[in-house]
């Protein structure tokens, strides 16, 4: 099997996170997996953080945010699960490439028992900014541009996230089968991009993102401005960025119910803003970053790719697709101003 290629740019501090390519039937995955339980750790919602009206999405008995519904194009969560409990039995068969599975285990400072992880803590509905690609774009562009689940997947005797999963809510080109995943299209449409898989430090003990009770207590304490509304989990996609935002460290969308002013980090121009967008920072550090929209939003986006995307031919012909942006995908680094 080939090695796994990297998404973003390796650093010695940060999680990395790896592609995943099925090429061959790996024995091993779950159907329906069996889900550790769903009990969600860490830091309960304080209502000084938030209005009234906010504060009715609250469950009770957990004190955490019911997020909204997720309505997925292709996968249901219980998928999602199974196709991380996949991946993580793919990158740990001794088939595979060992390097990643070393690499892996180095930032986690520990072995990793790959065959006994099942999810745990929240499984999150990421929300692309991207509409659906045309029908001529290769899967691999279509899946890594598809809104996506973040999996968090835990040993049994432990709530601790081992491994964060990124599941691309777009057509596979496997399929999860007695056990056994499976190639269905053989790359003829272009594989890849099925998952992105990323080991933990210890110290991200919920997973490469921020939780959105988090999101809400670092935001308040940054901005000492109430949140209007519930957090709501979207795919920062910013090909601007030097390290891009992938969706399993999941950015937050937080909307104040008041403007506050904040300052570019690029420039150092200062504008007003109800929405921001809050991120784990890409290091051990459990700290985070702020961003805004970019003032101006492109409506498309153009992607070239080969045109022969099996790989069977040595011809580097491209051809291209115009995608429509719904929603933002261009943003500026920002801190806040008190």
């Amino acid at each position: 099997m080939p090695s796994a290629s990297g998404y973003s740019k390796p650093t010695k501090t940060r999680p990395r996170l790896h592609v995943c390519f099925v090429v061959a039937a790996i024995a091993g995955c779950a159907t329906e997996p069996t889900a550790l339980s769903r009990s969600v750790g860490g830091i309960r919602v304080d209502v000084a953080w938030i209005t009234a009206s906010a504060a009715t999405s609250i469950d009770g008995a957990s004190g955490k945010f019911v997020l909204a519904t997720a309505s997925p194009r292709n996968l249901t969560e219980l998928a999602a699960d199974s196709s991380a409990i996949g991946a993580a039995l793919l990158v740990g068969d001794p088939r595979f490439d060992r390097a990643l599975r070393t690499e892996l285990e180095a930032i986690r400072g520990a072995l990793i028992p790959f065959s006994q992880l099942r999810p745990c803590a929240r499984t999150i509905y990421v929300l692309s900014p991207f509409e659906e690609p045309p029908a001529s774009a290769p899967g691999w562009l279509r899946r890594g541009l598809a809104s996506q689940w973040s999996v968090q997947l835990c040993r049994s005797s432990s709530p601790d996230v081992v491994l964060s999963v990124m599941i691309a809510d777009g057509p596979r080109d496997f399929r999860v089968d007695s056990d056994t995943v499976v190639v269905s299209s053989l790359r003829q449409r272009g594989g890849g991009n099925n998952w992105f898989i990323s080991a933990l430090p210890p110290a991200f003990t919920d997973g490469l993102m921020l939780t959105p009770e988090e999101a809400a207590r670092t935001t308040f304490l940054a901005t000492r401005t109430r949140l209007s509304s519930v957090p709501v989990p979207v795919y920062q996609w910013d090909d601007r960025l030097d390290d891009n935002r992938l969706a399993s460290h999941v950015s937050w969308l937080v909307t104040l119910e008041k403007p506050v002013k904040v300052r570019s980090k690029v420039d150092g121009s200062l504008r007003s803003a109800n929405d921001l967008i809050v991120q784990r920072r890409e290091t051990t550090q459990l700290t985070a970053d702020f961003f805004v929209a970019a003032s101006t939003q492109p409506t498309q986006r153009w992607f070239a790719f080969l045109k022969d995307t099996t790989g069977n031919s040595t011809s580097i012909a491209l051809d291209s697709v115009s995608v429509r942006v719904r929603g933002p995908h261009r943003f500026d680094a920002v801190e806040i101003v008190r």
